[in-house]
């Protein structure tokens, strides 16, 4: 097994028996039983790479539907939880402008001095 890194797929072509990945740089890397290939959503959204035969529909149509954007973690430490557990404090708002309460089971609860100790 290789593990190859290259800067810029051109093109990835398979048959039943083989399958082939040409780099921008003309490289050719060939694998019998198949290839993971693994690059940034908007470089298969701007169809950068051709594949041949085409993805199957229904894979190139999950690609179409999948969104980019920005997403931030925030953690917060607390000695204590001084809200409702049982109740949702934040809301996602929904493609339709619609608020849709966060489940409360979602959080999870650390101990502080379980943190301060590691």
């Amino acid at each position: 097994m290789a593990l190859t890194v290259s800067p810029s797929l051109a093109a990835a072509t398979s048959s039943p028996s083989r399958v082939r990945v040409h780099d921008a740089s003309g490289g050719v890397y060939e694998a019998k039983l198949g290839a993971i290939v693994t690059v940034p959503l908007g470089v298969l959204k701007a169809g950068g790479i051709e594949f041949v035969p085409p993805l199957p529909h229904d894979k190139q149509a999950a690609i179409d539907k999948l969104a980019m954007g920005v997403l931030d973690k925030v953690f917060l430490v607390f000695e204590r939880a001084f809200w409702d557990l049982k109740k949702a404090i934040f809301f996602n708002v929904q493609p339709d402008g619609s608020l849709a309460p966060v489940n409360p089971d979602g959080f999870i609860e650390l101990d502080p001095k379980a943190l301060q100790s590691a």
